[in-house]
């Protein structure tokens, strides 16, 4: 009854302190233990090695993509032409074909011991890490481990040596890739380019050979010289709104409509175009460029001028087209590296994982805390047992009883 009345009335603090002290002995053997056990297994435990690169896409302009080729167009602004390279170089790292092709070209379906293609490719994307920097690069890693007890330094340089060729597999399957992708892509432009131009081509000749008949019909050569300045100035600016819709029109088709850059070069376009129509009362209707002279012009004078007008946005719009068609000719040809290797795959000389000391301390730590946890629940058990010895006594016969009837039931 003494010990009962002794830690019922000391203070909880003490109390406390006083369980720790009694079990201090079992704490230190468990956190020891635990702490020893953790420690060997970090010893023999698998190590892995990474090897990583940092890679952005090449800035050569014989290699830019569609989107490229309009990016510093008409609209004074660029569409971010890295980050949707940087994007487009992700999607391929993540793709079920740069994935397969490194299974095959480094027979990681036997290495993997994996039963199918299947499998070994799921077991290669849980060991490559794509990551896209905040400097608006991508960094690409590459992770394999050894086997259990393993202290051959030997075996372990080939571990390391097949990290980085794996690593380097990896960038140079993304430049191939990349590579096909923008040959189609380029083929696709040309392709796109060259039927926009050849009708245009068609339409400046249909618009020249009508100008050429009227004047030779009506005998029209000369008019006032500051009317047909507007008439061209005007239909200079036009072209150029034509030109910028044929930009929207290329981004869109490779971005898709919901994407924000499409969205801006729509919101550009819309400005230019209710601008142009304060300046020349609209387009494609009979109020174009009135600016007062329509009004006391005849009717013969003033489709001499629309002639002469069109002429003038065809010529515009087919000598840029035929630029963009000769880049776009000069792109499909060119064949040579689209990324840029910032960090080159190395052999690393130390392993990624496991972080022993980490393992350790971690282990340590958590142990303290759980023996700390059961000595108190040991303590909570004596303290029952002493204070209130028959129904503990009681509960332990049920517990027996209970035990050897379920080994009799059995």
């Amino acid at each position: 009854m003494t010990t009962s009345v002794s830690l019922a009335t000391t203070h909880p603090a003490v109390h406390y302190l006083g369980v720790l002290y009694r079990r201090r002995r079992f704490i230190a053997r468990t956190v020891l233990f635990s702490t020893i056990l953790v420690a060997g297994y970090s010893l023999i435990m698998p190590k892995t090695f990474k090897s990583e690169a940092v890679i952005v896409p090449t800035k050569d302009a014989s290699t830019m993509s569609v989107l490229d080729a309009v990016s510093g167009g008409l609209l004074g602004m660029g569409l971010g032409r890295g980050t949707t390279e940087i994007l487009l170089l992700k999607a391929l790292l993540e793709s079920r074909t740069l994935r397969d092709n490194i299974v095959r070209q480094f027979n990681l379906q036997e290495v993997y011991q994996a039963p199918n293609l299947d499998e070994a490719v799921i077991t290669l994307s849980g060991k490559i890490t794509v990551t896209l920097t905040a400097d608006n690069t991508l960094r690409v890693a590459f992770r394999h481990a050894t086997g259990y007890f393993s202290f051959n330094e030997d075996k372990e340089l080939v571990i390391r040596s097949f990290v980085r060729d794996v690593a380097q597999g990896i960038i140079l399957q993304l430049d191939s890739l990349n590579r096909k992708t923008q040959g189609v892509e380029a083929r696709n432009y040309r392709e796109f380019i060259e039927q926009r131009r050849a009708t245009t081509e068609g339409e400046l000749a249909e618009l020249e050979d009508s100008l050429a008949r009227f004047q030779t019909i009506h005998h029209v050569t000369v008019v006032d010289q500051q009317i047909q300045a507007t008439y061209q100035a005007a239909a200079i600016l036009e072209a150029e709104l034509i030109k910028q819709e044929l930009e929207f029109a290329i981004t869109k088709a490779k971005l898709g409509i919901n994407n924000p850059i499409v969205a801006s070069l729509r919101e550009g376009l819309d400005a230019a175009g209710k601008a142009f129509e304060r300046s020349f009362g609209g387009r494609g209707t009979e109020k174009r460029y009135m600016l007062g002279y329509d009004r006391n012009l005849p009717d013969l004078m003033k489709e001499y001028l629309r002639l002469v007008r069109d002429i003038k946005i065809q010529t515009e719009i087919f000598a840029f087209i035929t630029s963009k068609f000769e880049e776009s000719r000069l792109r499909e040809a060119q064949d040579i590296p689209t990324i840029n290797i910032l960090d080159y795959p190395a052999v690393p000389e130390i392993r990624a994982a496991p972080h022993r000391s980490v393992l350790v301390i971690t282990a340590g730590v958590l142990m303290t805390i759980l023996a700390v946890l059961l000595s108190f629940v040991l303590e909570a058990i004596d303290r029952v047992r002493l204070e209130h010895p028959e129904q503990f006594q009681a509960l332990r016969g049920s517990d027996v009883k209970v035990s050897v009837q379920t080994k009799r039931r059995e």
